[in-house]
């Protein structure tokens, strides 16, 4: 959908040096490399989706470390840009400020002729990718009204830059307050029960596993349904919540709370769906309402899912 310019984007003001820091944290991988942020703090706003420009860099940010050695630098910085007519017309941009992000890494590179495809949705050189990474990134770029491009020699390292314009000069006075969420640890005495997530993308799997385990849940991650599905069956009533996404190759995640409601009874689901489509009109025997969360996620949205669904089966 973010390809195609069809995704509906939650516009806000946003602080691009905090998004990249967020990014940061986000891709706990990036402890193995020589890893820097640059921003300054004068960096004015942009307009835009934030939870989406922080998934695009995260995404990037994976590219870079799944391209780089142990020893690999990587670096994402920020700096505020003016575009002139003969800039905007060889990035199909009109001229005018923008904010510039650039991400580099002195890893492997990209060949030529994979360089050609990298924007080819379902395009992938990796064993468990997708191929819907660097499009998605391409696509939230495009529909914010920026530009992308990315140079890259076999041997010598990638170099992405991403622009993105400032808002305007009102939206710029406007003081910038993001709210800090404070969320309820989970109830004491229900350490046995366990939280299952399923995502066929391994890096969401597993940071959407990391923030729940910060808060406190006893939380075991799945790329395979199939996998999810026995360790369900053999967990029975000690499963507490299911955060599943919708699609997936072989089982979908409507599929494995079909299969699950005879042997889990009890168990309550969160459901991670970039298309709404998927669950508007479920039919599922479940003992509460499942809760649809629009990807991308935010942390705090997905711990609050859980912990009402856990509210749920403690009430009970």
């Amino acid at each position: 959908m973010l390809f195609g310019g069809k995704q509906v984007m939650q516009t806000a003001l946003i602080s691009v040096r905090e998004a990249l820091e967020e990014a940061g944290r986000r891709v706990p991988q990036l402890g193995t490399r020589s890893f820097r942020i640059e921003a300054p703090e004068s960096l004015p706003l942009i307009r835009g989706d934030r939870a989406m420009l922080v998934t695009a860099l995260q995404n990037l940010l994976i590219n870079a470390v799944d391209a780089t050695a142990n020893s690999g630098h990587i670096a994402l910085t920020a700096r505020q840009r003016i575009l002139t007519d003969d800039d905007g017309q060889r990035l199909q941009l009109a001229a005018g400020e923008f904010v510039e992000i650039l991400l580099t890494d002195d890893g492997e590179g990209i060949p030529d002729d994979v360089m050609q495809k990298i924007f080819d949705p379902f395009f992938t050189t990796k064993e468990d990718g997708n191929g819907l990474g660097l499009p998605s990134v391409h696509g939230f770029v495009s529909q914010s009204g920026g530009a992308m491009d990315i140079r890259s020699e076999p041997g010598r390292g990638t170099r992405i830059q991403m622009l993105l314009p400032v808002a305007s000069q009102d939206a710029q006075r406007v003081d910038l307050a993001l709210p800090t969420v404070e969320i309820a640890r989970p109830a004491a005495g229900i350490d046995a029960l366990k939280v299952l997530v399923v995502d066929d993308e391994r890096s969401i799997a597993s940071h959407n596993a990391r923030v729940l385990q910060r808060e406190g849940y006893e939380v075991e991650s799945f790329t395979c349904p199939e996998a999810a599905l026995a360790a369900a069956r053999e967990l029975g009533d000690r499963l507490s919540v299911l955060v599943t996404d919708v699609r997936m190759p072989g089982l979908s995640g409507v599929e494995l709370v079909t299969q699950l409601q005879e042997s889990n009874p009890s168990m309550r689901v969160v459901f991670l769906t970039g298309y709404a489509v998927d669950v508007e009109s479920l039919d599922l025997a479940l003992p509460a309402p499942p809760t649809v969360l629009q990807k991308p996620v935010s942390n705090g949205a997905l711990v609050e899912a859980v912990r009402a669904q856990q509210r749920h089966t403690t009430s009970v």
